[in-house]
């Protein structure tokens, strides 16, 4: 980047401009057409940030437009006597880098197939925490390691959040610790948090070498794995999880006996729907707190160094909220109906929710 910066003259859209096709023809092929910068003789590069929340699928669409003014050779300027000109016109030869979240996104399927995929791989947590402290050293800012560890987790390693959130503490206190952690990031939207991510630090024990990395962090420190994971698996979503563990916990190695640690895994399986169960019918939401932790105690049952990775083979959590989403449908379009029954319009369709025909169309 820094030579691109000496080299060249970096022009962009952010995260907060629109993607829509009239920005193209209205500011990035202005851009690329003048070629060099108003005062100065370098050629402009330009940069697209989250490409992947373009709009438009048809030929009027951003990624549309966009291929069109890469790929297509613009029209030869014609001289005196309706003559082209002899300098044939070539395509856009400058390189334009567009920056994605994912890369799969339906918006991008046109753009894949002509462009040069690099990746950046996720800097692992543990280099995360350790620049934080850094940070929090040069900043005056006494930071306890697992307070480190849990801004990290929340933020799924943005190190731009963990900035921020830091910076909101230092404002009220020169310390930070896990209850800090926690109120300052009460208010943040919940990152996705991959079940990937949780399937790994719940049923793989924390190793000697990665033990390493973290300052401070002794064997009887390691061992304290209820809070971490407790709060893990409530920031990616307590039923997603639980969900994940039914389909996959008999493929895991156990750490005791076999019978012994399935027996248990059933008896907290149960214990985790009464509580669902009892906070569903009863609106006791008092008990959604204590849920993450009947799924922390699979750590010391099947957490070993030989379990397979996590694949999403089943689509169980998928049909669910579909069908939860559907059943919502279903309710409004029968009130909407039976409120309209007294036009003749809408009582010549309300039979359809009559019987299973309804449950046919919505539900199936």
């Amino acid at each position: 980047m820094r030579d691109l910066n000496i080299r060249t003259n970096t022009d962009g859209l952010e995260k907060n401009d629109a993607r829509t096709g009239s920005i193209v023809d209205d500011r990035i092929k202005p851009i690329l057409e003048s070629g060099t910068a108003m005062g100065s003789n370098k050629p402009v590069l330009m940069v697209i940030d989250e490409i992947d929340g373009a709009t438009g699928d048809g030929a009027s669409g951003f990624v549309n437009k966009l291929i069109q003014i890469t790929l297509d050779k613009p029209k030869a300027k014609k001289g005196r006597g309706d003559k082209k000109s002899g300098k044939e016109s070539r395509p856009l030869l400058r390189p334009i880098i567009c920056i994605c979240n994912d890369l799969y996104a339906p918006s991008l399927a046109r753009l894949r197939p002509i462009a040069r995929v690099i990746r950046f791989r996720k800097a692992q947590p543990v280099l995360l925490t350790n620049r934080l402290r850094d940070i929090c050293i040069e900043e005056s800012l006494r930071a306890d390691t697992r307070a480190l560890t849990a801004l990290v987790t929340v933020t799924q390693g943005d190190l731009r959040a963990c900035i921020n959130t830091l910076q909101l503490i230092k404002s009220r206190s020169d310390t930070v610790s896990e209850n800090d952690i926690s109120r300052a990031t009460a208010g943040m939207k919940e990152t996705e948090t991959s079940v990937q991510s949780v399937w790994n630090d719940l049923f793989t024990p924390v190793t000697a070498k990665t033990r390493k990395h973290i300052p401070g962090a002794s064997a009887m420190e390691a061992d304290k794995y209820v809070a971490r994971l407790s709060r893990v698996i409530e920031h990616a979503g307590t039923d997603r999880v639980a969900v994940a563990c039914f389909e996959h916990y008999t493929t895991l190695r156990k750490g005791r006996s076999s019978w012994d640690s399935l027996l248990a895994a059933h008896e907290w399986f149960g214990w985790y729907d009464t509580l669902s169960m009892t906070m569903r019918t009863e609106q006791e939401y008092g008990l959604l707190a204590y849920q993450p932790y009947a799924i922390t105690a699979f750590h010391p049952l099947f957490a070993t160094l030989g379990n397979p990775k996590y694949e999403r083979v089943n689509n169980d959590w998928d049909h669910f909220t579909r069908t939860r989403v559907n059943e919502e449908i279903k309710s409004i379009f029968s009130n909407s109906l039976t409120t309209g029954a007294r036009d003749s319009d809408a009582a010549a369709y309300l039979h359809m929710m009559a019987g299973s025909k309804a449950d046919l169309e919505f539900l199936r």
